[in-house]
């Protein structure tokens, strides 16, 4: 397994991973991906550092995305494939995110998780990641 910066040419592969993602966490909204890569590309010139992509054998298999904020540091994205999960490649990352925001000086990592992703939710928690605020909804008709 191999660690290193973002290319452009990942792009296809994260926009895929979104998909994925999108598919688990909001089901019921449109996949907006051209959104999500015009906000990496952005990203990628802006924090260029903050992209890590996770490689084995030669394939994408993950990333984080991080973003450094004026108080703290925030995991914008953490995609590791499903066949690859378990094996310690997200709490691989989170130990990444945790240690590059320490290098700049942040004191607090933040991060959203959609609370029927239960795993997720299960391995922030693990990591000792607390909720701090809770988005409510509810559909009405």
């Amino acid at each position: 397994m191999k660690i290193r910066k973002f290319r452009r040419s990942d792009l296809p592969i994260l926009c895929e991973f979104q998909k994925e993602n999108l598919e688990i966490n909001f089901p019921d909204l449109p996949k907006n991906i051209k959104r999500f890569k015009r906000n990496l590309l952005e990203w990628s010139k802006k924090e260029p550092e903050g992209i890590k992509i996770v490689e084995s054998e030669g394939r994408v298999i993950g990333y984080i995305w991080l973003n450094t904020k004026e108080h703290y540091g925030l995991v914008r994205h953490l995609f590791v494939m499903k066949e690859k999960r378990g094996k310690g490649i997200g709490r691989k990352l989170m130990k990444i995110a945790e240690d590059y925001f320490k290098d700049k000086n942040k004191n607090k990592v933040r991060l959203t998780v959609t609370l029927s992703n239960e795993k997720l939710v299960g391995f922030y928690k693990k990591l000792g990641y607390k909720g701090k605020r809770l988005i409510m909804e509810r559909v009405i008709e």
